[in-house]
Protein backbone atom coordinates (compact mmCIF):
# COMPACT_ATOMS: atom_id res chain seq x y z
CA UNK A 1 0.00 0.00 0.00
CA UNK A 2 2.00 2.66 1.46
CA UNK A 3 5.43 1.70 -0.50
CA UNK A 4 3.52 0.68 -3.62
CA UNK A 5 1.66 4.48 -3.79
CA UNK A 6 5.26 5.92 -2.51
CA UNK A 7 7.28 4.05 -5.19
CA UNK A 8 4.79 5.05 -7.98
CA UNK A 9 5.00 8.84 -7.10
CA UNK A 10 8.62 8.80 -7.31
CA UNK A 11 8.76 6.96 -10.54
CA UNK A 12 6.59 9.38 -12.06
CA UNK A 13 8.24 12.73 -10.86
CA UNK A 14 11.73 11.34 -11.99
CA UNK A 15 10.01 10.26 -15.67
CA UNK A 16 11.22 12.28 -18.81
CA UNK A 17 7.93 13.57 -20.59
CA UNK A 18 6.10 11.40 -23.07
CA UNK A 19 6.47 11.62 -26.64
CA UNK A 20 10.32 10.71 -27.81
CA UNK A 21 12.13 11.00 -24.61
CA UNK A 22 13.02 14.76 -24.90
CA UNK A 23 15.49 15.98 -22.44
CA UNK A 24 13.62 19.11 -19.67
CA UNK A 25 15.25 21.82 -22.14
CA UNK A 26 14.19 25.31 -21.35
CA UNK A 27 12.12 27.73 -22.33
CA UNK A 28 10.96 27.56 -25.89
CA UNK A 29 13.60 24.93 -27.09
CA UNK A 30 12.03 22.65 -25.24
CA UNK A 31 8.16 23.46 -26.55
CA UNK A 32 9.35 23.97 -30.30
CA UNK A 33 7.51 21.39 -31.87
CA UNK A 34 5.83 19.58 -29.07
CA UNK A 35 2.06 18.23 -29.73
CA UNK A 36 -0.29 19.77 -26.68
CA UNK A 37 0.00 16.57 -24.85
CA UNK A 38 3.69 16.94 -24.96
CA UNK A 39 3.69 20.52 -23.61
CA UNK A 40 1.05 19.07 -20.65
CA UNK A 41 3.26 16.10 -20.11
CA UNK A 42 6.55 18.49 -19.81
CA UNK A 43 4.39 20.44 -17.59
CA UNK A 44 3.50 17.80 -14.98
CA UNK A 45 6.88 16.47 -14.81
CA UNK A 46 7.99 20.05 -14.09
CA UNK A 47 5.72 20.29 -11.36
CA UNK A 48 6.25 17.11 -9.94
CA UNK A 49 9.91 17.51 -9.98
CA UNK A 50 9.52 21.18 -7.87
CA UNK A 51 6.84 18.84 -5.42
CA UNK A 52 9.43 16.44 -4.83
CA UNK A 53 12.24 18.43 -4.09
CA UNK A 54 10.46 20.65 -1.99
CA UNK A 55 9.43 17.66 -0.15
CA UNK A 56 12.48 15.38 -0.11
CA UNK A 57 13.05 14.87 3.22
CA UNK A 58 9.38 14.03 3.91
CA UNK A 59 9.42 11.61 1.19
CA UNK A 60 12.14 10.07 2.63
CA UNK A 61 10.87 9.48 5.66
CA UNK A 62 7.78 7.63 4.43
CA UNK A 63 10.35 5.87 2.38
CA UNK A 64 12.14 4.65 5.14
CA UNK A 65 9.17 3.96 7.18
CA UNK A 66 7.72 1.92 4.48
CA UNK A 67 10.16 -0.24 4.64
CA UNK A 68 10.05 -0.86 8.46
CA UNK A 69 6.61 -2.15 7.93
CA UNK A 70 6.78 -4.06 5.20
CA UNK A 71 9.65 -5.80 7.41
CA UNK A 72 7.51 -6.27 10.20
CA UNK A 73 4.82 -7.55 7.78
CA UNK A 74 7.47 -10.25 6.38
CA UNK A 75 7.95 -11.49 10.50
CA UNK A 76 4.15 -12.00 10.66
CA UNK A 77 3.43 -13.71 7.13
CA UNK A 78 6.78 -15.92 6.34
CA UNK A 79 7.87 -18.35 9.31
CA UNK A 80 10.68 -20.06 6.80
CA UNK A 81 13.48 -18.41 8.66
CA UNK A 82 11.67 -19.18 11.97
CA UNK A 83 12.55 -21.59 14.34
CA UNK A 84 8.98 -22.99 16.03
CA UNK A 85 10.07 -23.43 19.95
CA UNK A 86 6.50 -24.60 21.51
CA UNK A 87 3.02 -23.93 21.52
CA UNK A 88 1.08 -23.37 24.89
CA UNK A 89 -2.25 -21.85 26.06
CA UNK A 90 -3.13 -21.10 22.29
CA UNK A 91 0.26 -18.96 22.05
CA UNK A 92 2.93 -20.23 19.69
CA UNK A 93 6.49 -19.32 20.69
CA UNK A 94 8.99 -18.67 17.80
CA UNK A 95 12.56 -17.59 17.83
CA UNK A 96 15.32 -16.62 15.03
CA UNK A 97 18.83 -15.69 15.25
CA UNK A 98 20.09 -12.75 13.69
CA UNK A 99 23.15 -11.49 11.50
CA UNK A 100 24.53 -9.26 14.72
CA UNK A 101 24.26 -12.87 16.82
CA UNK A 102 21.08 -11.62 18.80
CA UNK A 103 17.92 -13.41 19.25
CA UNK A 104 14.81 -12.62 17.83
CA UNK A 105 11.33 -13.73 19.52
CA UNK A 106 8.10 -13.96 17.49
CA UNK A 107 4.99 -14.53 19.67
CA UNK A 108 1.41 -15.60 17.83
CA UNK A 109 -2.18 -16.17 18.77
CA UNK A 110 -5.62 -15.21 18.71
CA UNK A 111 -7.55 -12.87 21.04
CA UNK A 112 -10.81 -14.34 20.80
CA UNK A 113 -13.86 -11.52 21.63
CA UNK A 114 -11.46 -8.64 21.90
CA UNK A 115 -12.44 -5.83 19.22
CA UNK A 116 -9.99 -3.98 17.19
CA UNK A 117 -10.68 -0.82 19.07
CA UNK A 118 -10.24 -2.26 22.63
CA UNK A 119 -7.00 -4.03 21.45
CA UNK A 120 -5.19 -0.46 20.00
CA UNK A 121 -6.48 1.83 23.19
CA UNK A 122 -4.65 -1.00 25.78
CA UNK A 123 -1.28 -1.01 23.52
CA UNK A 124 -1.73 2.76 23.51
CA UNK A 125 -1.85 3.45 27.19
CA UNK A 126 1.97 3.36 28.18
CA UNK A 127 0.99 5.04 31.37
CA UNK A 128 -0.61 1.81 32.74
CA UNK A 129 1.65 -1.10 31.74
CA UNK A 130 2.69 -1.18 34.83
CA UNK A 131 -0.75 -2.12 36.07
CA UNK A 132 -0.62 -5.53 34.13
CA UNK A 133 2.57 -6.15 31.97
CA UNK A 134 4.17 -9.08 34.20
CA UNK A 135 7.62 -7.85 35.52
CA UNK A 136 6.94 -4.27 34.68
CA UNK A 137 7.36 -2.25 37.56
CA UNK A 138 6.93 1.42 35.83
CA UNK A 139 6.12 3.20 32.70
CA UNK A 140 5.34 6.97 31.26
CA UNK A 141 4.24 7.97 28.09
CA UNK A 142 6.75 10.77 26.89
CA UNK A 143 5.61 12.07 24.06
CA UNK A 144 2.27 12.05 21.20
CA UNK A 145 3.35 12.55 17.69
CA UNK A 146 0.52 11.33 16.05
CA UNK A 147 -2.66 9.11 16.67
CA UNK A 148 -1.00 5.64 16.49
CA UNK A 149 3.25 7.38 17.06
CA UNK A 150 4.07 7.51 20.45
CA UNK A 151 7.15 7.51 22.52
CA UNK A 152 7.41 6.06 26.02
CA UNK A 153 9.50 4.61 28.71
CA UNK A 154 9.20 1.48 30.83
CA UNK A 155 11.04 -0.54 33.13
CA UNK A 156 11.06 -4.02 33.82
CA UNK A 157 12.37 -5.91 36.84
CA UNK A 158 11.68 -9.14 39.86
CA UNK A 159 11.07 -7.68 42.79
CA UNK A 160 13.70 -8.85 45.62
CA UNK A 161 16.18 -9.71 43.78
CA UNK A 162 17.13 -5.87 42.82
CA UNK A 163 17.40 -6.76 38.86
CA UNK A 164 15.93 -4.08 36.08
CA UNK A 165 16.33 -2.55 33.06
CA UNK A 166 14.50 0.43 31.71
CA UNK A 167 14.02 1.38 27.92
CA UNK A 168 12.84 3.89 25.54
CA UNK A 169 11.02 3.11 22.45
CA UNK A 170 9.05 4.82 19.36
CA UNK A 171 6.21 2.67 18.57
CA UNK A 172 4.30 3.78 14.81
CA UNK A 173 0.99 2.18 13.24
CA UNK A 174 0.40 1.87 10.11
CA UNK A 175 -3.26 1.16 8.71
CA UNK A 176 -4.34 -1.75 6.06
CA UNK A 177 -7.23 -2.11 6.31
CA UNK A 178 -8.01 -1.38 2.81
CA UNK A 179 -5.23 -3.86 1.83
CA UNK A 180 -5.89 -6.80 3.96
CA UNK A 181 -7.60 -5.75 6.76
CA UNK A 182 -5.39 -5.07 9.58
CA UNK A 183 -3.63 -2.64 11.55
CA UNK A 184 0.43 -3.23 11.98
CA UNK A 185 2.35 -1.53 15.05
CA UNK A 186 5.76 -1.12 14.96
CA UNK A 187 8.22 -0.60 17.76
CA UNK A 188 11.84 0.16 18.28
CA UNK A 189 14.01 1.32 21.21
CA UNK A 190 15.27 4.51 20.78
CA UNK A 191 18.57 4.02 22.25
CA UNK A 192 19.32 1.41 19.55
CA UNK A 193 20.88 4.28 17.42
CA UNK A 194 23.24 6.92 18.79
CA UNK A 195 21.92 9.26 16.69
CA UNK A 196 18.41 8.99 18.82
CA UNK A 197 20.34 10.58 21.80
CA UNK A 198 18.81 8.90 24.24
CA UNK A 199 20.44 7.65 27.40
CA UNK A 200 19.51 4.71 29.78
CA UNK A 201 18.14 6.49 33.38
CA UNK A 202 21.16 4.67 34.97
CA UNK A 203 23.46 7.42 32.84
CA UNK A 204 20.99 10.07 33.70
CA UNK A 205 21.15 9.62 37.11
CA UNK A 206 24.47 9.90 37.29
CA UNK A 207 24.63 13.67 35.99
CA UNK A 208 22.14 14.32 38.67
CA UNK A 209 23.04 15.18 42.82
CA UNK A 210 21.87 12.31 45.10
CA UNK A 211 20.58 15.43 47.18
CA UNK A 212 17.82 16.13 44.41
CA UNK A 213 17.05 12.32 43.53
CA UNK A 214 13.68 11.13 44.96
CA UNK A 215 12.73 7.40 45.21
CA UNK A 216 9.21 6.72 45.76
CA UNK A 217 7.94 3.23 44.44
CA UNK A 218 10.49 3.25 41.75
CA UNK A 219 9.54 6.47 40.24
CA UNK A 220 12.85 7.84 40.28
CA UNK A 221 14.20 7.61 37.05
CA UNK A 222 10.72 8.86 35.81
CA UNK A 223 11.38 12.12 37.75
CA UNK A 224 15.00 11.80 35.58
CA UNK A 225 13.84 11.11 32.47
CA UNK A 226 11.27 14.09 32.55
CA UNK A 227 13.95 16.40 32.93
CA UNK A 228 15.85 14.93 29.60
CA UNK A 229 12.94 14.33 27.37
CA UNK A 230 14.42 12.34 24.37
CA UNK A 231 14.14 14.58 20.78
CA UNK A 232 10.68 14.19 18.71
CA UNK A 233 12.59 14.28 15.60
CA UNK A 234 14.04 10.57 15.75
CA UNK A 235 12.32 8.10 13.44
CA UNK A 236 12.07 4.09 13.39
CA UNK A 237 14.42 2.54 11.38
Amino acid sequence: GLSIMLASSLAAFRSPARGGGREDAPGAKAALGMTTEERRSLEDYREGKMMLEANAEEYKRLEKRSLLFHRAKRNLTIDDDWTKAQTLFGVTTYYRREPDRSLSIKLEGELIGVPLFEQLAVLRETDLYHTWAPFTTASRKLAQLGRIDVVSWFVTGIPGFGLSRDACFRAVGCDCMREDGSILLVGEGLGDNAEDGVRSSADLNEEIPASQRTVRNGEESVAALSDHPPSSSSSPS
